[in-house]
């Protein structure tokens, strides 16, 4: 959608399980109201890792949920829910315990 100059993207009511969206310039993305986007708690979901800053340092991270890098006019809009993954997942058991460069290609 993107290539062809950007839309809207509408996520209808339901459940719905994703891992990382990755937003593009000139696209928003609407969550109708009803809709959930439950998101994965699989470390595999979220590769490949992306070059981040934390606390003024570089580091390859899983990144956020929603991610978008150097794009612009981008949106999420609606009443839909975004649903973090529970803490009792492998990201989480994984978040201090192992270093990232494993998943680096």
């Amino acid at each position: 959608m993107s290539r062809k100059g950007g839309g809207k993207v509408v996520v209808p009511p339901g459940v719905w399980k994703t891992g990382r969206i990755e937003l593009k310039s000139n696209v928003n993305l609407h969550l109708e109201e009803g809709a959930e986007l439950h998101f994965s708690g699989n470390i595999k979901d979220y590769l490949p890792v992306a070059l981040t800053r934390y606390e003024g340092i570089e580091v390859y991270s899983l990144g956020a949920l929603v991610y978008a890098d150097n794009q612009e006019n981008i949106a999420l809009t609606g009443h839909g829910r975004l649903i973090a993954p529970t803490t009792d997942c492998e990201i989480w058991k994984h978040q201090c315990s192992v270093s990232i460069e494993q998943y680096v290609e």
